[in-house]
């Protein structure tokens, strides 16, 4: 199986390394984040939908 290497700190840019750095700080796991920075296109695309979803509680905050 495949596996996508999770990016250090020092990799991401600035704007997705302040999120990460945001929520390592409040103990969030940050796997998807690092992840996705890979390709900062699906990244965004991601979190357009994700963050008003949650938001909006069409989305489980545990998830």
């Amino acid at each position: 199986m495949s596996r996508v290497r999770l990016k250090e700190d020092h990799e991401l840019s600035p704007k997705v390394k302040a999120v990460v750095q945001d929520l390592d700080a409040k103990g969030v796991d940050t796997a998807n984040l690092r992840g996705f920075a890979h390709c900062q296109e699906m990244f965004d695309s991601y979190f357009q939908f994700y963050g008003p979803a949650r938001k909006g509680r069409a989305v489980e905050e545990e998830l």
